[in-house]
């Protein structure tokens, strides 16, 4: 048996699986998607940390060897000790808090695996299915009226649901469960503005109906990159 027979198999396996149970599919989809995601962030927030450390750490050796054989005001050597430590903590948000570089924080693996898997997917599959069903046309004004409301009704409600949902996870309770979204929202609906529309764009005029599950979840893997890097940032 081929492996072209094999992957044909599986995807026509999935398709069914996909048609008969639509909610089944997109959890396991965007949950992996979700998850793997935050695991790639980790790993590249973890290697950008090393790098940046080497680059301090060289740095403040260059420094001590030219001051040693100087006399340096007190207050210029706690001036760049101060540097060099907002420097450091500057990158401490590439790296996973309490973890070596190395390890991965699954406390935060898992709070994006409940979001990605029992949270997104129920509203996603009954918003398409509703979306589907009342604009069933193709036409290049049924996609725009789509694009409007799936980018301006939906969008706010998932982004202030992800935001929310994750302090809830942390143990985030009364107002601090707003914080984050209070913070970040307007910057993430913009950039989620700036990728999607075009995205879904392309999608419903030029990708072929076969092609859409592929670009979607490459094109979602992309978005939920960009997602997990704002969500690491500091407040």
């Amino acid at each position: 048996m081929s492996i072209s027979t094999v992957l044909r198999g599986v995807r026509a396996g999935w398709r069914k699986i996909s048609h008969d149970h639509p909610l089944i599919s997109n959890a396991v989809m965007y949950g992996g998607l979700y998850t793997l995601a935050e695991v790639s962030q980790q790993k590249l927030r973890a290697k950008m940390a090393i790098s940046n450390n080497h680059v301090i750490s060289g740095n403040s050796q260059v420094t001590a060897t030219k001051m040693s054989s100087q006399f340096v005001p007190k207050d210029i050597h706690e001036l760049g000790v101060v540097k060099t430590a907002a420097v450091a903590g500057s990158a401490n948000f590439m790296a996973s808090p309490a973890h070596h570089p190395g390890r991965l924080d699954m406390s935060s693996v898992k709070r994006y695996a409940i979001m990605g898997t029992l949270v997104i997917p129920p509203i996603l599959t009954k918003w398409y299915h509703w979306l589907d069903n009342k604009f069933p046309s193709t036409s290049k004004r049924t996609v725009l009226k789509k694009l409007i409301l799936d980018q301006f009704l939906l969008t706010p409600w998932l982004l202030a649901m992800f935001f929310i949902g994750m302090a809830f996870l942390e143990g985030s309770k009364g107002k601090e469960l707003l914080t984050e979204l209070k913070q970040k929202f307007t910057m993430t609906f913009t950039l989620d503005c700036c990728y999607w529309l075009p995205i879904q764009a392309l999608n419903f005029v030029f990708v072929p109906p076969a092609f859409r599950v592929l670009y979607i979840g490459v094109t979602t893997f992309i978005w939920m990159n960009i997602l997990c890097f704002i969500k690491a940032a500091p407040h």
